[in-house]
Formats: structure tokens, sequence, C-alpha cells
């Protein structure tokens, strides 16, 4: 059987008008600013923090990656626009053959 969880949402506007208590664990997203805050199941919600990602969490969109990022290998003869890694490249062919069909 499936299990939807379905989280608390509403604006930055309505969330501070109303001034809930989230249950304790409760996670609420402010849909006009994409901040979320967890409930403690005692402060209201103009006096709970805002939660963030944990340090070091790279954005989906154009992450800036330090030090030495990883990636899978693709497969042999793969031509995307995904990352190719060193050992992809390294595995190209390093001769090639043309064909030349000469008419006369």
């Amino acid at each position: 059987m499936a299990v939807i969880i379905q989280l608390r949402r509403d604006t930055a506007a309505n969330w501070t008008s109303n001034n809930p208590t989230l249950a304790a664990g409760e996670l609420a997203i402010e849909t006009d600013t994409d901040f979320y805050k967890i409930g403690d199941g005692s402060t209201a919600w103009t006096s709970l923090g805002y939660s963030s990602l944990p340090s070091g969490t790279a954005p989906l969109a154009s992450p800036a990656l330090t030090g030495t990022p990883t990636a899978p290998t693709a497969a042999a003869g793969t031509n995307t626009t995904q990352i190719a890694t060193t050992a992809f490249v390294e595995a190209k062919p390093t001769t090639s053959v043309l064909q030349v069909q000469v008419f006369s």
C-alpha cells in the first residue's frame, strides 16, 4: 500500500498571521520563499527559526563543486552531454579507421 506524506504549506504572510505551533518534527514550507521550519511542539511559528540544508550541500542546478568530485563512468559509445570521466575518455579508441569509397 502506498504511503502519502503531505507537508503543511502556506505563504510566509499566512504563516506569520496565523502563527501556529507545529507538532514536534512537523515540517512546514513557505510556498512563496521555499524556506521551511521544523516544529518542536511548543514554539509558535514566528519564534521558530528557519531550518536549512546541511553544510556543504550543493544546489541541484549548477553546483559549484570543489575538491575531487566523482561521477559514474559512462558506457562505451555514450554520446550525450553527461559528464565524461577520465576513465571514459581514456577508454576511447586511439585509432580510427577511415573508409573512402572512390567512384570513377
